[in-house]
């Protein structure tokens, strides 16, 4: 939960010249949540163009990512309209997130995935997702339970590939 506490962003970010996509997601997740993950393979993987079917792909990748997701910069950004790509790994987080910086983040939460693919649908409140079974991992500065979340960026990338993943 980013501070201000009212969005929902997956953990992640961009991947820095002749960095590896799993190099790439194990830096994210130390700058971001102070802990590493453990990457675990998908079953399948997917492609979700911005535009056109998504297609089951085969890849030699181990472990194998969830998805390859194409999304625009969203308007009002500097690279509004241009496409980008979001590669989406499963993921364990073997020990609690620690010492967030709460400037940036109050809290770290793990949603069901039924949470996930209905977020952009709804706005519930931290209470509300609490009692249908999420759990908050940490929580750096307390979040009031009534406050509205709703996911951004790869958040909500995760929800429409889940989204995608459930109808095959």
């Amino acid at each position: 939960m980013s501070a201000g506490g009212d969005v929902l962003r997956g953990i992640g970010g961009h991947r820095e010249v002749d960095e590896d996509w799993l190099t790439c997601a194990h830096r994210e997740a130390k700058e971001e949540i102070r802990t590493d993950i453990e990457i675990l393979p998908a079953p399948a993987t997917w492609h979700i163009p911005h535009q056109g079917p998504v297609q089951q792909i085969k890849v030699s990748d181990k472990p194998r990512p969830l998805a390859f997701y194409e999304m625009l910069h969203s308007p009002g950004t500097p690279r509004a309209g241009v496409l980008y790509h979001i590669v989406i790994y499963r993921a364990y987080l073997p020990s609690p997130p620690k010492d967030l910086p709460p400037d940036d983040l109050q809290g770290v939460i793990a949603l069901t995935k039924e949470q996930v693919i209905r977020g952009p649908e709804r706005k519930p409140t931290l209470e509300e997702l609490l009692s249908e079974g999420a759990l908050l991992l940490t929580e750096e500065v307390p979040v009031d339970r009534q406050t509205r979340l709703y996911p951004l960026g790869t958040a909500l990338a995760l929800a429409q590939v889940l989204r995608h993943v459930n109808k095959a």
